[in-house]
């Protein structure tokens, strides 16, 4: 999972945009009262660049970086333009939407690229020069000014990308990473910790592997004297609510009662065992057939990402969206430096 080639704001400035929203919301409106239209680019002929500006003055730009199997357009809502994308349309994942929102409602200007291969994939050690075209471009055609701050998150290959921009030679005007699901070996490799850009680790223990790697950047940069942070990421109860992202309200409780009939759930209402084994698709497809457009396909559909959000393995998540903001805006918890681990 790691790089491919490796391995006048209408809100309040500091707005929160709650759980995650409901299917039930009209979504198009959401997105009206936190953002402008969705734009789309192809960079230097082939560098797909989606974006969203907020409704006021940004105060930063948010990058946003996929995992493997992945693209930018899977943090944005479905639009027509998204008809042009490689994939061919928008996903509007629960997790990346929710975290996109988040950075929205706090006046970021949310932006993603599409690395590796452009569709349904890892990123190269290439795309760094990529992503850097990409977010000049950007700031150019919004007529930003060159040194607005930048934020990145990425999750699994996309955290190592993060970690790459931090480095020296790495994005310009870059004030915070979060890597999600990720280590960042670039940027601890040979004990430098680039330019010292402040890092939260958003880490899933039960990725045994992946949480190992992501301590020992952790503990080195923290050993580096840069700000750092480790939020670790639970498993959850599969609920109505929490499928609520998703589904009806009526239509979630269904298909939770059949995950309970089918022995998917354990009493508690957790998995009993991994979701990527998809013991609870055919349950679910019987509840959801005809009512509802989700494919279950894994990384292309709503529910299935919101399952293995919930088993907590390694998963993009968007669950800790206001940690991952105010860890970048030195805020609430995070203020004076404080909080080291959550």
């Amino acid at each position: 999972h790691g790089l491919a080639a490796l391995g006048g704001n209408r809100r309040a400035p500091h707005a929160s945009v709650g759980e995650y929203r409901s299917l039930e919301e009209d979504e198009e409106a959401l997105d009206r009262t936190l953002g402008g239209e969705l734009r789309y680019a192809r960079v230097n002929g082939s560098i797909e660049t989606v974006w969203q500006m907020p409704l006021g003055v940004p105060k930063g730009v948010f990058f946003m970086a996929h995992g493997c199997q992945h693209q930018g357009t899977d943090m944005f809502r479905d639009v027509p333009i998204c008809s042009k994308s490689n994939f061919g349309r928008c996903l509007n994942l629960p997790e990346e939407a929710h975290l996109r929102r988040a950075a929205l409602a706090r006046s970021y200007l949310v932006m993603a690229v599409s690395g590796g291969m452009g569709k349904k994939s890892c990123w190269f050690q290439r795309d760094l020069s990529r992503v850097k075209m990409a977010v000049e471009y950007v700031k150019e055609v919004e007529n930003i000014t060159e040194d607005l701050p930048v934020v990145a998150v990425g999750a699994s290959s996309g955290g190592e990308m993060v970690g790459m921009l931090a480095t020296d030679s790495g994005l310009p005007h870059l004030k915070c990473i979060v890597p999600q699901v990720s280590s960042v070996s670039e940027l601890t490799w040979g004990s430098s910790a680039g330019r010292q850009i402040p890092t939260l680790f958003v880490v899933m223990p039960r990725d045994g592997y992946t949480f190992d790697m992501a301590t020992d950047d952790y503990l080195a940069l923290q050993s580096m004297k840069v700000r750092t942070a480790m939020i670790k990421v639970k498993p959850r109860k599969v609920t109505a609510s929490y499928l609520e992202r998703c589904l009806k309200s009526d239509l979630a409780q269904k298909v939770v009662e059949a995950l309970q009939k089918s022995d998917a759930l354990n009493d508690e209402g957790y998995f009993e065992g991994d979701p990527l084994e998809k013991l609870w698709v055919e349950p679910v497809r019987k509840v959801i057939h005809g009512k509802v457009n989700d494919t279950l396909v894994k990384d292309e559909s709503c529910i299935f990402e919101r399952m293995t959000a919930a088993f907590a393995f390694h998963e993009f998540t968007g669950q800790y969206a206001e940690d991952m903001l105010d860890f970048c805006e030195e805020k609430g918890k995070y203020a004076n430096g404080t909080r080291k681990e959550d």
